[in-house]
């Protein structure tokens, strides 16, 4: 996947940056990647909810998954001034979508710390 900034002709409410994956598919815009003009280190998205993408009717992968939502946390490298992210971890909130900008700010406000640290361990 390609971490990309919106599109100049792109709507004022679509977000700022966005995941691109192979051959078009626009993974999900990443809304509050910037607050206040600064990185947030939290973001949250989810899928495309149209059956088929890009001009040539591609076949939407996401689709059955349309109502997931998803929680981004955005890991900067600390000595660098280039905002290109050392890392992002990637949670999956099924059938989360309505309610994605309140799960962010619980994310923010370390609500998941406990569940995401017993996640970290088992995946080493």
């Amino acid at each position: 996947m390609y971490l990309m900034s919106k599109r100049e002709q792109q709507p004022s409410n679509t977000p700022p940056m966005r995941l691109q994956a192979k051959d078009s598919l626009n993974f999900t815009g990443l809304k509050d990647y910037f607050v206040n003009g600064k990185l947030s280190g939290f973001a949250y998205g989810y899928p495309n909810s149209e059956k088929t993408y890009s001009n040539k009717n591609k076949e939407n992968p996401f689709y059955d998954y349309k109502d997931d939502g998803y929680l981004f946390i955005i890991h900067q490298d600390e000595k660098s001034k280039n905002q290109t992210p050392a890392s992002i971890e990637f949670i999956v909130l099924e059938n989360g979508k309505i309610l994605l900008s309140s799960y962010c700010k619980q994310l923010e406000m370390g609500g998941f710390d406990e569940a995401l640290k017993l996640l970290r361990e088992q995946a080493k």
